[in-house]
This record gives structure tokens, C-alpha cells and sequence, in this order.
């Protein structure tokens, strides 16, 4: 219900995948309207562009949201700040993390600039005026999930998988409007005789079709040779365009380098066809993915233990949340299948080779949960365990039998 009631995988692949990769970063964040939904957390990706983190040895204490209106030909920025606080519990009086929402509004100077001019009240601008800051005794994290794949020490900030190719970037469009433009300058061009050029009934010149291309010669000139010289001529410059495109593919060669493989975008800049070769290609690719699926589960794992335990508090506010185990399945990809995986670690756990647990771990990957895989380990260790009974107790000879 949380996934379709906030339409989450389009603003997954849309928004917050590609906006983390390019970006660096940015935050999912968790919010309670009922105006908007009853029964369902409002799940809101903000990209990096509009995110700060404070931190406090090397770890995220706060997330901060900027949001930007308009009211009255004036601008506005709203910070949305996500953090917790310790309390004194009131009935044992021990201290207990708590979820915080804290909301400013500020008045900019212009909508381009984002000056902050001063600080007013929420009530200022009815996009605001009905938020109130807020506390969760309930909760002991932050109702915001930060979002980031690459981490840079020196800005603390997530870090682009582009960083440091921006020129390259510049370069490549460079290269493009110059194949655009030898293009415009490859155009055919008509030369067409003066006499041959049909009129309108004011004595204007007609434009030549396009589409029809027959011309009548009116009349002839012949040179001293006899020769007619009066012709339509059609001339068109011999441009090197090769150039360009192999100019493109090297710059993109570059852009990928470190992140993917061109071959996984369909580019063959070797030219090699064989499978040895395509397979060497497709390991960056391969690597990159690793690392985001990686990342990506961790991520969602969080956000949606958050969301869970919202969903339980907007049911029943007095009691405490559920604890939950999340799985998430990414498709395999360039990996070998079910089928394959069956046919080379079969034998090795049948020969000893492998434990149950390394068996499972290899053959289901994430797709089956923790519980679940040891359910599994349990029923083949103890069909293993019978199948060595058997063969102890009923020790048979290879004979040839012969019906």
C-alpha cells in the first residue's frame, strides 16, 4: 500500500537513483498528512541541490530541506530540519532518543538569488502557515533517510560519479554542434540557368520543388565549341564527418571510464564482436552495479523500516511501533541463472565441498530472507543426514545389472 499509494518506483528511478549518482546526494524524507493520505506515509525524495547534513563524528545528526515559494510577488525559503534529541522518559526517567520536526521560514530577497533577507513566521504565507514543529517520543531515529553512493571526505558531502568530467562534458557538446553544423554546411546547393527558372504571373521567380526535380532548358546557349552550357548543376562539399563521430565516441569513452562500459550502452568502440571481449567490457559495468545495489538496499531497508513503523503510529498513535525485517530483490544481471547456479554448486554440496549454508547463501542470494534460508539449511542438512544413513546401513556394490 505504502509503494502504490506514493507512486514510489517511478520517483525511485526517476528522481532519486539518478539524481544521487549525478548530484552525489539527497534525502528521502517521511511525513505525516492526512489531508493527503489517511493511512499511508507521505514518502518525498529531495535531491542534494536542496540538502544539508549536519554531523558529528563522522556521522548524519540532522537533515536539512529548503524549499522555496512564492506569495505576493515576494520569495520565500522554508527549511525542513529532521533530527533527534534525547528526553527523559516520564515513567522510568531514563533518557531515550526522540524523532524531531523543526520548521523556519525565511524571506528572500529576490526568487533568483536565495538571500535570505529575514527570518518570519509561518503564518506569513498560507504554503506554510499550517506546519508546526513537531516531536515523536515514539520514535528513536530521524524521520529522513539520507541517500548517497560515494562519499567525499574533504566537502562531507556524497560525490557525483561524474565528478572531475565536467569539461568532458563541454567537450562532447562542442563536438556534437560541430558535426551539426559541418552538416549544415554539406547541403546541396542548385545552380539552376536564369532561363530555365519558371515565373509566377507577377514576373516573380518561382522556388524549384524539391520533390520535383525535371527542368526545361527555354534556351540554348552554345559556346564556340557547339557545346550547351546552360545546365542545372547540383554541388555538394566532401566534409570529413567520420571524424566527428569517432571524436564523440572517444569522449564518451572517457565519461564511462570508471563507471561503465560502453558496450553495456550498445557503443563497440573496439569493434570486437567476440564473447571473451564483450565479457571483459561488461566487469566495470558489473562492479558499478555491485556497489549501487549494495548501497541502494541499504537505503531502502531503512526507509521502509521507517515508513513501516509510521504507518503503525498513524493506526494506532498510543502504541509502540513493530519492529521489521526488510528484503529487497534486485534482478540479476549479467549473472548466471538459477539453472546454472544449480548445475556447478549441486555437485559440490553433494560431495562435501560446501556447507548447506554456504549452498543456500550462493543459490538464493537475497532473494530469500534470513528465516527463510534457515528453514532451507535445516530440511537439506537433515535430507543429507538421511541419505548418508542410507548408505551406511545399506552399503551396495557397482554391479552391472542386466534385465
Amino acid at each position: 500500500m505504502i509503494i502504490e499509494a506514493n507512486d514510489f518506483y517511478t520517483t525511485l528511478n526517476q528522481d532519486q537513483v539518478p539524481y544521487t549518482m549525478v548530484i552525489g546526494d539527497g534525502a528521502w524524507f517521511i511525513n505525516i498528512d492526512k489531508d493527503i493520505d489517511e493511512n499511508n506515509p507521505i514518502l518525498e525524495f529531495i535531491d542534494g541541490r536542496n540538502i544539508e547534513f549536519e554531523r558529528k563524528a563522522n556521522r548524519i545528526t540532522a537533515i536539512i530541506a529548503r524549499k522555496y515559494y512564492i506569495h505576493e510577488d515576494k520569495a520565500y525559503m522554508l527549511t525542513d530540519k529532521r533530527s533527534t534529541v534525547f528526553s527523559k522518559d516520564r515513567k522510568t526517567g531514563k533518557r531515550k532518543r526522540m524523532a524531531t520536526v523543526e520548521y523556519n521560514l525565511y524571506q528572500l530577497e529576490n526568487a533568483t538569488s536565495h538571500q535570505v533577507s529575514k527570518k518570519v513566521n509561518l503564518n506569513t504565507i498560507p504554503q506554510t502557515k499550517e506546519l508546526e514543529n513537531l516531536e515523536f517520543p515514539n520514535f528513536d531515529f530521524m524521520l529522513a533517510v539520507p541517500t548517497m553512493y560515494r562519499y567525499d571526505k574533504e566537502n562531507e558531502r556524497g560525490e557525483s560519479f561524474f565528478a572531475g568530467k565536467l569539461d568532458l562534458f563541454d567537450d562532447l557538446d562542442q563536438s556534437k554542434s560541430q558535426k551539426s553544423n559541418v552538416t549544415r554546411l554539406s547541403t546541396p546547393v542548385d545552380y539552376i540557368p536564369e532561363e530555365s527558372i519558371q515565373y509566377d504571373d507577377d514576373g516573380n521567380p518561382k522556388k524549384p520543388s524539391r520533390f520535383d526535380r525535371r527542368y526545361i532548358v527555354l534556351k540554348s546557349a552554345l559556346n564556340s565549341v557547339g557545346q550547351n552550357t546552360e545546365r542545372v548543376e547540383t554541388t555538394q562539399p566532401a566534409l570529413n564527418f567520420n571524424q566527428y563521430s569517432d571524436q564523440e565516441l572517444e569522449i564518451i569513452a572517457d565519461i564511462l571510464g570508471g563507471t561503465m562500459s560502453p558496450a553495456t550502452l550498445g557503443i563497440d568502440l573496439a569493434r570486437k564482436d567476440n564473447a571473451t571481449a564483450q565479457r571483459e567490457k561488461e566487469k566495470i559495468t558489473l562492479v558499478t552495479r555491485d556497489n549501487l545495489v549494495d548501497n541502494e538496499s541499504i537505503i531502502l531497508k531503512k526507509l521502509f523500516t521507517i515508513a513501516l513503523k509510521v504507518q503503525d503510529y498513524m493506526q494506532n498513535p498510543s502504541e509502540k511501533p513493530g519492529d521489521y525485517e526488510i528484503t529487497v530483490n534486485y534482478p540479476d544481471y549479467a549473472n548466471p541463472s538459477f539453472e546454472n547456479k544449480l548445475t556447478y554448486l549441486t555437485p559440490a554440496f553433494a560431495s562435501g565441498g560446501m556447507s548447506a549454508k554456504q549452498y543456500v547463501n550462493e543459490l538464493w542470494g537475497d532473494a530469500l530472507s534470513d528465516d527463510n534460508k534457515e528453514k532451507e539449511v535445516a530440511v537439506l542438512e537433515q535430507y543429507k543426514g538421511a541419505y548418508r544413513q542410507i548408505n551406511e546401513d545399506e552399503p551396495y556394490d557397482n554391479v552391472m545389472l542386466e534385465w
